[in-house]
């Protein structure tokens, strides 16, 4: 749902000749004291060629863009619609801070303003109430479009999120959600209205209350979470700011459905020996297994977008830990696949085959031999290799060829038992021209 808005300021000609370097160091300095962001801990950055920095607030939302233009122009581009009118009034107190800090003067663009009128009236009541009522609408147009033949409807999801391989209405940060969920919107009224608003969305109410803390745990979640150890810092620190989401919920109501057993197993995996002794004490002696395992959508398999029109099938465990433009890689604790996509500007399959093949180190070596093996579908050429490794190892190699294009994937793991698995994943590779 876009509830989407912008801001711009113009800085005076002595400002701007500080650089956009330095303008977006005390505007970071804003955004990361915890004392005007209590969710600094949530935040991550980026800045792109000195023109644009890309902070995000949380790891449900998206992100906010601070671009600068002609003009010492700063534009300020924001979606508040995936987690709430809470969201959206603490950006705008967000943005009073940054005008306080920099001496400027925020504008709304005249073609996207903000349509809930919270920058000019900061009513919460009414922004409440809008966001509510945009629900309602966004509901009706669900049911009319499942009506016409359409389902599995991903609602504030992250850009590039796997497509999830199972049937569902609709799923968002906060889990799935049934079609009578949304009917039931529909023919809401006022209060009820507004009831809806604060089960659906992630951060609805005016303050970081327990319900924004624990919903912001189980986003985590539903959206990242891997059941397994981390495997690197950034899983890590995930796992971390789950552990204080819940502590801040749990400190302020404990009457919420904690899934028990994923809270601990979270601990455990960083080896948080105290953690886990609390979470034990706290854990009430008869708790439903719907508290225990019918969260993460990372348990599932799904569909993950390569490069180039390709696409796979896999477990969402995988986490894609790099990403260079053709060069793709994803692992967990069991498995690591890397995609290369290759290019051609003439059409010829078997000589782009037969290129492809000579990429792969050793394949003449006595460890490597050729499996028989065939993707159903016309559109590309395929050949199969299994290597043995020096390290133990196994790895499948595979080679898929079309017309101007290629993609050579390594699937390296240490049971063999993996084989089938992997073949599985090979087989469901589609190409989208």
């Amino acid at each position: 749902m876009n509830v989407d808005f912008i801001v711009r300021t113009v800085f005076a000609r002595k400002r701007a000749t500080l650089g956009h370097d330095k303008i977006f160091k005390a505007i970071l300095a804003t955004l990361n004291d915890s004392r005007v962001n209590p969710i600094a801990l949530f935040s991550e950055y980026n800045i792109i060629n000195s023109k644009s920095l890309v902070y995000s607030f949380h790891p449900a939302a998206d992100p906010v863009y601070f671009d600068f233009e002609e003009d010492n122009q700063l534009k300020v581009s924001i979606n508040t619609g995936s987690l709430g009118a809470g969201y959206h009034a603490f950006f705008v107190s967000i943005l009073d801070r940054l005008a306080k800090r920099l001496d400027i003067l925020w504008t709304e663009d005249e073609e996207i303003p903000d349509k809930t009128l919270y920058f000019s009236t900061r009513n919460f009541d009414d922004l409440k109430l809008f966001f509510a009522t945009s629900l309602k609408h966004y509901s009706e147009n669900l049911i009319n479009h499942f009506n016409k033949g359409f389902s599995n409807f991903m609602l504030s999801m992250p850009y590039g999120y796997p497509l999830i391989e199972k049937d569902f209405f609709a799923l968002s940060p906060l889990g799935y959600w049934g079609k009578s969920f949304f009917l039931d919107i529909t023919n809401s009224v006022d209060d009820d209205l507004l009831e809806f608003a604060d089960e659906f969305f992630i951060w609805e109410n005016s303050s970081m209350d327990a319900s924004f803390w624990f919903k912001s745990a189980l986003s985590m979640i539903w959206l990242y979470y891997p059941f397994r150890s981390p495997i690197d810092s950034l899983e890590e620190d995930l796992y971390r700011k789950i552990l204080y989401s819940f502590e801040m919920a749990y400190k302020s109501d404990t009457s919420f459905a904690y899934p028990w057993a994923i809270w601990r197993d979270i601990a455990n995996y960083i080896d948080d020996d105290i953690m886990i002794k609390e979470i034990q004490a706290r854990k009430p002696e008869r708790v439903l297994s719907s508290q225990i395992n019918e969260i993460g959508f990372r348990s599932e398999f799904g569909r993950s977008i390569l490069s180039a029109g390709f696409s796979i099938v896999m477990p969402m465990s995988m986490t894609k830990y790099r990403n260079h433009k053709t060069l793709i890689e994803f692992k967990n604790d069991k498995l690591y696949i890397a995609f290369e996509v290759y290019s051609f500007e003439e059409e010829n399959t078997e000589a782009i085959m037969e290129y492809i093949i000579r990429q792969i180190e050793d394949i003449n070596d006595e460890t490597t031999k050729e499996v028989k093996f065939d993707i159903e579908n016309n559109s590309f050429k395929t050949s199969l290799y299994e290597k043995y490794l020096d390290t133990g190892d196994y790895m499948l190699v595979l080679a898929l060829s079309s017309s101007k294009i290629a993609l050579l994937a390594w699937f390296t793991y240490e049971d063999e038992s993996m084989k089938e698995a992997c073949l599985s994943y090979i087989k469901s590779i589609t190409l989208e021209k």
